[in-house]
């Protein structure tokens, strides 16, 4: 009875496995460049489906500052295809250029 458990359990830890590695991440990069709660601009880096939900899920997270500090974001200003787009605001097409990745 006791193999049968250690069988069975097992078995769904390597089906929870398999299931885990191969869960498909969104193929889409998206930087965003956001307002903070500390009035400071700031960049959040996205996986998204889309532009959309990049910038909704750049809303509900935290920016990287440009002046170093992670904090949450007020406002999503743009998003665009890192290396494919640029910002509009100079100022933080120059701070992305510069974040290490």
């Amino acid at each position: 009875m006791i193999m049968n458990f250690t069988k069975i359990t097992t078995g769904i830890i390597a089906l929870v496995a398999f299931s885990v590695l191969n869960a498909k991440l969104p193929s889409n990069q998206y930087a965003c460049h956001v307002s903070t709660i500390i009035d400071v601009d700031g960049i959040v880096l996205i996986q998204a489906d889309n532009i959309r939900r990049a910038a909704n899920v750049a809303l509900e997270s935290k920016a990287r500052t440009v002046n170093g500090k992670y904090v949450k974001t007020f406002q999503v200003e743009q998003c665009i295809v890192p290396f494919k787009d640029k910002f509009k605001d100079k100022e933080i097409q120059k701070f992305f250029e510069n974040m290490p990745m």
